[in-house]
């Protein structure tokens, strides 16, 4: 008689996230709070001072014309004055703080990028909202990542809410793991870098903050190009044969991250220029946002970076709440502070983004094992 194949059967839970419902309202209020603070409360105020006056006579305030032609549609070019004037006083280092926070900030945002892109490739999320991330690129490119940021992650939140989306469909399709970290660097990163790059002329700088601008959709067209030429096979012994192209992606994110975060700490506390504070960098002060445009642009700025990174924090938290929750069956109140410990520090000695995929390289080993019906106590961070 010929054997049969063993096979493991995984059972399927009828259990749901504790307090999902609690943590969709906290995001959701800081989406609402970031709309406020930097849309609503600061176009009632006029904050930043002179910035539609100074895009509509197509001036900086410094005098400087700006440049007007970059798509050649009229229509295009007139709304991308306002994103680039908006940028374009770190690139052209009018102020060294608004720099090196826009440095970080960006370069941080890389493995939020990588993640995003991870997640939508899931065989779980095919046609679900969080595979679409052109459309929350171009609304937070457009309106405020803080205030569409958490929206993402309420959406996550609710696909994943029962646990039994846990038990399948993790696998990313071959070509797009492949495929994924030459997208993400050459569509997102490189454009990133290019815009502080020194040297080139004021016209090039403001193109290339243009450029920048839909560089998270230049992702997508990249990984959609590279899925159609790379292959799609792997060795027969590989169970998961896309995790380790996964896993150097977050490696990539992880490394990228804890450099740019070393040196932006490393320069504002040796540095004796009060512009390169911690304080003057990353933290809004009202104090200075009617001094000029740059400043009025820096709090918003700043509001934005807060309002990105903290939800990202929340939602990792949850991440790994899942994770031990599914493995072990429940949690208590001193592990989910530990956890909470853990991706603080994280956040404090890699950045946050750093953090993000510390989280997720940790993650997909443990998604493995929850789809392979495993229930082991999982190791720390």
């Amino acid at each position: 008689m010929a054997r049969t194949k063993k096979t493991t059967v995984v059972a399927v839970p009828n259990t749901t996230r504790p307090y999902n419902a609690l943590f969709v309202t906290i995001l959701a209020v800081s989406a609402a709070a970031a709309a406020w603070l930097m849309r609503i409360e600061t176009g009632i105020k006029g904050i930043p001072v002179n910035f539609v006056e100074n895009v509509e006579a197509r001036v900086y305030p410094d005098g400087m014309p700006m440049r007007t032609r970059y798509t050649g549609i009229e229509a295009i070019d007139n709304g991308l004055l306002f994103l680039v004037a908006a940028f374009v006083a770190g690139p052209l280092a009018w102020d060294e703080g608004v720099r090196l926070h826009q440095l970080h900030f960006l370069v941080q945002f890389f493995a939020v990028i990588a993640v995003w892109n991870v997640e939508a490739c899931r065989a779980r999320h095919s046609w679900k909202l969080v595979s679409f991330t052109g459309l929350f690129v171009l609304f937070y490119q457009t309106i405020a990542g803080a205030a569409i940021i958490p929206l993402y992650y309420i959406s996550f939140l609710l696909i994943s809410k029962a646990d039994a989306y846990y038990i399948s469909g993790r696998s990313v399709s071959l070509p797009y793991a492949r495929g994924l970290l030459l997208s993400i660097s050459i569509g997102y990163l490189l454009p990133t870098l290019a815009m502080y790059f020194p040297g080139f002329s004021v016209a090039t700088t403001q193109f290339l903050v243009f450029l920048w601008q839909p560089s998270p959709g230049f992702v997508n067209i990249l990984l959609f190009t590279a899925s159609l030429v790379l292959p799609a096979t792997a060795s027969r012994n590989e169970k998961t044969p896309d995790v380790k192209h996964l896993k150097r992606i977050y490696l990539a994110a992880g490394l990228v991250c804890a450099v740019n975060h070393f040196i932006t700490l490393y320069v504002c506390a040796t540095s004796t220029n009060p512009q390169l504070s911690f304080a003057y960098v990353f933290l809004p002060d009202r104090s200075l946002w009617t001094q000029s445009t740059t400043a009025g642009l820096h709090y918003i700025f700043q509001v934005d970076w807060w309002g990105c990174f903290l939800p990202t924090l929340l939602w990792a938290w949850i991440s790994v709440s899942d994770v031990y929750r599914l493995l072990l069956g429940g949690a208590n109140a001193g592990a989910l502070i530990k956890w909470a410990v853990y991706i603080l520090g994280l956040t404090v000695a890699l950045g946050p983004g750093g953090m993000l995929a510390v989280v997720w390289s940790w993650r997909e080993d443990r998604l493995v094992a929850i789809e392979s019906g495993a229930r082991a106590k999982p190791k720390t961070i």
